[in-house]
């Protein structure tokens, strides 16, 4: 457990399961015509969000972490100006292999394998 005042590191991207059996993660999503720079989101967020020399966020990475949820909808609740938000976004679906009897699009069978 880390000491008071302090947020654990960052850990890989886990993904979690939500209702229905379906894998989601979170990402943080910048409203950039409603943001002015005024960066709190910077300041509640430190491990994800960085300002530039004008206040207006820089993300590495919008993948939020699991362990870094609830602070990312903090500071998406707090944001002067609503400009930051959370979105679940499912992972990317592994690519189709054709079965065997299947046709490929070109006419011919799918290779035997």
């Amino acid at each position: 457990m880390p000491p008071p005042g302090r947020r654990r590191p960052a850990r890989p991207q886990q993904y979690r399961r939500v209702r229905g059996g379906v894998v989601a993660v979170s990402e943080l999503h910048i409203d950039w015509t409603a943001c002015d720079g005024r960066g709190m989101c910077a300041e509640l967020l430190p491990e994800l969000v960085a300002t530039d020399p004008w206040g207006y966020p820089l993300i590495a990475d919008k993948h939020v972490p699991q362990h870094l949820e609830e602070h990312a909808r903090r500071a998406a609740r707090l944001c002067p100006r609503l400009a930051i938000s959370l979105r679940a976004v499912s992972p990317p679906a592994p690519a189709a292999n054709p079965h065997r009897t299947q046709w490929t699009p070109a006419g011919t069978p799918a290779p035997r394998g």
